[in-house]
């Protein structure tokens, strides 16, 4: 497509599905920035999209906070102890759900503040305040031209993106799995 003003153009989406579940995460924030700053948010299903994107960098990044639900319980604790003294052994995923200190491991600390989060003792927990973020979201790859997958990185803050450098076609579907944080257990809905 051709843009008014000449520059070529195309669309850009993709979903957001929860680990554990696959489930579709509503209400996601998805920015896009670089040739292009746009917004948008996910649909009930996790879909989101831009119409019209100018090619050019781009980087996508969703962010969103809250709507936890009852997902964070004494059971994630329990989780993250047994991960914490090498009773259970954890992917890549899990470890960012367990991790809620955000020191890139789990330790008896992490169960401890989820513990401290669910009886109300703290009101956030430690990587989600520091990040202004309850959630992170793993890029998926998928081969597109000249995508990059970023992965997140709680001790600096960052929550995960995609990088397009450059956007020249319509890439394929710009996918995210999303992680709640102190959610070890993985049953968010």
């Amino acid at each position: 497509a051709l843009a008014a003003h000449g520059q070529s153009t195309s669309d850009v989406g993709g979903t957001i599905r929860y680990y554990a579940s696959e489930e579709g995460i509503p209400r996601v924030s998805v920015g896009m920035s670089g040739s292009a700053v746009m917004n948008a948010e996910t649909n009930g299903d996790g879909e989101y999209g831009f119409s019209d994107a100018p090619m050019g960098d781009v980087r996508i990044v969703p962010r969103k906070s809250g709507e936890a639900g009852a997902a964070v319980s004494a059971l994630d604790a329990s989780f993250a102890f047994q991960v914490a003294v090498g009773m259970r052994d954890i992917d890549d995923t899990r470890l960012v759900a367990c991790d809620v200190t955000g020191d890139g491991r789990v330790s008896a600390l992490d169960g401890a503040r989820i513990l401290q989060y669910k009886v109300g003792l703290i009101d956030r927990l430690p990587v989600a305040e520091r990040c202004g973020s309850d959630w992170a979201f793993l890029p998926q790859s998928t081969g597109a031209p000249n995508q990059r997958a970023i992965l997140p990185e709680m001790d600096v803050c960052s929550p995960g993106e995609i990088s397009l450098e450059p956007l020249d076609a319509a890439p394929a579907s710009q996918n995210f799995v999303a992680v709640l944080f102190g959610d070890c257990t993985g049953n968010w809905h």
